[in-house]
């Protein structure tokens, strides 16, 4: 059952459930909150922030919040921010919780949106128990009046993105793999369709001699060696092997017969 209005006036009177209000914010079900400050990062604080598109930002309330242990409460967004493109991530605040109010805000529209410290963005429900709980909350952001990131969760959590950065990085090492393998192969067919071109070219032509005809294949050959090898250092496979010096080897014998054979 939610709290209506005299009832959360009551509260906020004899149990101080809210502080730092404005009695003109309370609503026939809930309070709007009045934002005070932008967080990315642990003691970064910013009075306002550009939001752009897909991005996020924690946002910290003006008001301070002491819950009873009969009560939890609801954080959500105001109808007016839904409808210019914003979404809200915010925990349930568990009864004996005492904390400043932060949530997270994403842009989900097309376009960048400016907050600003002082403005409402959204709006706390209290929520009566039909009983006390055992244990009120006494977790890691009791107490939390300045933005502290992932608290003590930090090194494991830390640890969990690490992970997925490092299968984002495979991924796009596989990428430029592919791109790679795929110019490869298109400088191979290429240099297969010269190699083709140039054989039946001098097939039918008799002004050629066989030493010409070997100068201009093994030029074309030397060639192909050349930019496959060039293509696998620049954009290297996703187990890079460096090549060895031996695959230069052919290219250097190819283009060294061609002079030779030129100079004949």
């Amino acid at each position: 059952m939610l709290l209506v209005d005299h009832e959360l006036k009551e509260r906020i009177k004899n149990d101080g459930l809210l502080q730092d209000i404005q009695e003109n914010n309370i609503f026939n079900i809930g309070y709007d909150l009045i934002c005070d400050g932008f967080s990315r990062q642990p003691n970064d604080q910013a009075d306002f922030y550009k939001l752009l598109p897909g991005e996020s930002v924690f946002v910290r309330s003006k008001e301070t919040l002491q819950l009873p242990t009969d009560l939890c409460a609801h954080v959500c967004l105001r109808n007016s921010r839904i409808r210019q493109g914003l979404s809200l991530e915010a925990p349930v605040y568990q009864p004996g919780h005492k904390t400043r109010v932060f949530f997270r805000i994403t842009n989900i529209s097309s376009s960048e949106i400016t907050l600003y410290s002082g403005e409402g963005i959204a709006s706390i429900f209290f929520e009566l128990l039909h009983a006390q709980p055992d244990k009120p909350y006494n977790g890691t952001y009791q107490g939390e009046f300045n933005y502290t990131g992932m608290g003590q969760y930090a090194p494991q959590y830390v640890s969990q993105m690490k992970q997925v950065e490092d299968r984002l990085a495979d991924l796009k090492s596989m990428e430029k793999s592919v791109y790679g393998n795929v110019v490869t192969l298109m400088t191979i067919f290429i240099g297969i369709f010269s190699l083709v071109n140039l054989n039946l070219t001098a097939a039918h032509s008799a002004t050629w001699s066989m030493a010409e005809l070997l100068m201009y294949n093994l030029c074309i050959i030397g060639g192909i060696f050349t930019l496959a090898g060039l293509i696998r250092v620049l954009v290297p496979p996703l187990h890079h092997k460096s090549l060895s010096g031996w695959y230069w080897l052919a290219p250097v014998l190819c283009f060294g017969v061609s002079l030779i054979l030129s100079l004949l």
